[in-house]
């Protein structure tokens, strides 16, 4: 695990930086702050946005009665799951804009349920590729004292970059468990895509955007950098890597206070089953 990031960076502007040979203005510098701003803002609308867009045209496209009752009724969720995070994604932004208020704001989460909200938001996409996309959550997982939406958003980025960069028929899975001394959640994202390359890391690790100019490096752009950002707001330490066998690992590793009220997801969440996901690397 030589090459990994155990920390995130701070990405803002280098005002000792240069730009063509010389040093930046102030106004060079004005404007980068509000083209990652805006950016930003338009990368953490678009994951949700996809969903909707994806399961309301799946909606448009079907018949009538050629669907399951119940089966309509899970795409309306996931649609209302997906107008849902973007709408407090933008009041979020709105209060931290116009009012005093904290950029974090934490509460008990049942990390289950979470889980189960983001593998269905993408749910579409792991589809379209026929990959496996999975969830196992430790049994009796006590709720945790964490902000949802900022959680809901990393998931959504680390698990949207690893079935863009899984191959069809591959796998994605995340797995949520407490360590062994109870103080910290641990959240692993693993795929059976290429892995990360060591230049995208030594950028990550630099604080740079990634420029997405050359195939391999499609998934391995913005996302990853706000994943950091967001661990880092979460008091999380983010570890990033490529697995012997291959495919990308990312591990989130927050604090968390002992004890605590108990989750109602006690065993596995699964999109689809499938072969067990160290058969699928191999």
């Amino acid at each position: 695990m030589s090459d990994n990031i155990s920390k995130p960076r701070d990405i803002l502007p280098d005002p000792t930086a240069e730009k063509g040979g010389a040093a930046k203005t102030p106004e060079d510098l004005t404007k980068e702050v509000i083209f990652k701003v805006l950016g930003d803002f338009a990368h953490e609308l678009r994951n949700p946005l996809n969903a909707v867009y994806g399961y309301s045209q799946l909606l448009s496209q079907m018949e009538d009665g050629a669907m399951p009752p119940e089966k309509v009724r899970d795409y309306a969720e996931t649609i209302n799951s997906g107008v849902r995070q973007a709408l407090q994604v933008c009041e979020r932004v709105l209060a931290n804009a116009v009012e005093d208020v904290p950029e974090v704001q934490t509460k008990p989460v049942d990390v289950g349920n979470l889980v189960e909200e983001v593998i269905e938001m993408l749910g579409n996409i792991a589809e379209q590729k026929e990959i496996d996309l999975r969830a196992t959550v430790q049994a009796n997982f006590p709720k945790v004292e964490t902000d949802p939406l900022l959680l809901r958003q990393y998931l959504l980025n680390v698990v949207g970059n690893a079935l863009k960069c899984t191959p069809p028929k591959g796998a994605v899975e995340i797995r949520a468990n407490l360590s062994a001394e109870g103080d910290a959640m641990i959240i692993v994202v693993q795929d059976t895509g290429p892995g990360i390359p060591t230049a995208i890391l030594s950028q990550l690790q630099m604080g740079r955007e990634i420029i997405r100019s050359v195939p391999e490096q499609i998934g391995f752009g913005r996302g990853l950098r706000i994943s950091q950002e967001l661990a880092e707001k979460l008091g999380a330490t983010l570890e990033l890597y490529t697995d012997p066998a291959g495919g990308a690992v990312c591990v989130l590793r927050q604090p968390i206070a002992k004890g605590g009220g108990k989750s109602s997801a006690t065993g596995d969440t699964k999109k689809k089953r499938g072969p067990p996901l160290d058969a699928l690397a191999r």
